[in-house]
Parts: C-alpha cells; structure tokens; sequence
C-alpha cells in the first residue's frame, strides 16, 4: 500500500549520486517537489488529458524516478491496460494519441535484485 500523502513525509528515496542527480533534474525541468500534495495536475503532454491530480511523492530509484499516486488521484478512465499478466505490476498507457504510461503496485518489488 502506499503512503498517504497526508500524513508525515516519508524518508527521501534520493539516497545515492545517481538519484540526487535525478532529483535535481526532476525538480528543475519539472517543478516537482519530492513530496506531492493534492492539486497538482498531471496532464498527457501528447492528448492534453488530465491523467492524475495529486500525488504522493516522486520516487527515486536505480532505474530513475517515477511519480507515485494513489489509485483515487488517478483518471483511470483516461488510461488502457496493456499488460496486466506481470507479478509485480499492471501497465497502462493513455488513451490514444496519449504518452503517459501508468503502473499499478501490485506487489513489493523489495525482493528483486536491481
């Protein structure tokens, strides 16, 4: 489950060079704070549709970073599934002729080697 962005903000993920890095980039280009709030809108920069309002945190990891919403801040009608088969997570894309790729939890991936 995820952390409730109203609560006390969680431990920065931005814990090595690579994702301090990362973390400069995304707060630079895109004005994102490392913890969310909830009236940020997030809109598909192909289609102009709202995918998401609000957010929970910007999550760096080793692979880059991801924005992290809860489920009820995301516009779910905006988006397909397009593989919901993998242990860990479903993927969803925008709408056509959308960009925005969405991934639902399904599992903690603490158990999977980097």
């Amino acid at each position: 489950s995820l952390p409730d962005a109203s609560g006390p903000a969680a431990a920065s993920t931005a814990d090595t060079a690579n994702r301090r890095r990362d973390r400069r980039r995304v707060e630079a280009k895109l004005k994102l704070p490392e913890q969310g709030d909830e009236a940020t809108v997030f809109e598909d920069v192909r289609s102009g549709r709202v995918v998401a309002t609000g957010y929970v945190r910007v999550l760096y990891g080793d692979h880059g970073a991801y924005v992290e919403c809860r489920p009820d801040q995301v516009a779910w009608d905006e988006l397909e599934a397009r593989n919901v088969t993998a242990e860990y997570y479903d993927l969803y894309r925008a709408l056509p002729p959308g960009r925005v790729q969405a991934y639902l939890q399904k599992k903690a991936v603490a158990d999977k080697p980097n």
